[in-house]
């Protein structure tokens, strides 16, 4: 696997200097991710029926490793992949799992992280945003979550289609 991940970035990726390479965390390019997932390598462990490769953490390891070492941009497809796809299989319904997984397995759905608050920052135990289950009737059709609190900031949120909270 190592050998095919190597030659597919030395195709996909211009020759970029050590600055450039070193924001490989925070570079957005959607079709770098797309590409990706054409080959498979989005989506890595997801479960084939949903549009996943089925692999082992072990193979996500590998890609992980060679991407970074690559400097490849890996923020457009990193929080659904890595993050917003492995909740979903854990706690989504079969319906969102549907819905989102293979969107994020295709590159074709974006997500981000709405974590920073007014005196919290990034501190995730310090935050005050809550979500409170409703009850349906209550103004919220057949019942579900409430979300409140305020974000400063998120990475990514002006590209993202989605942000997971």
């Amino acid at each position: 696997m190592r050998a095919d991940i190597r030659a597919f970035l030395r195709s996909a990726l211009p020759s970029a200097p050590p600055a450039v390479r070193a924001r490989t965390w925070t570079a957005w390019d959607a079709d770098f991710s797309r590409a990706l997932a054409g080959r498979g390598w989005v989506g890595l462990t997801a479960p084939k029926a949903l549009g996943g490769a089925g692999l082992t953490p072990w193979h996500r390891f590998v890609l992980v490793e060679e991407l970074l070492l690559a400097g490849a941009p890996i923020a457009a497809h990193w929080i659904g992949d890595r993050q917003s796809a492995p909740l979903l299989l854990k706690f989504g319904t079969p319906e969102q799992q549907q819905r989102f997984i293979p969107a994020i397995c295709r590159s074709s759905l974006f997500f981000c992280i709405g974590m920073s608050e007014p005196e919290a920052g990034s501190d995730l135990a310090s935050v005050r945003t809550r979500a409170t289950r409703t009850a349906p009737g209550s103004g919220s059709g057949a019942g579900g979550w409430r979300l409140t609190g305020r974000k400063v900031w998120t990475t990514h949120a002006h590209r993202a289609d989605w942000m997971i909270a």
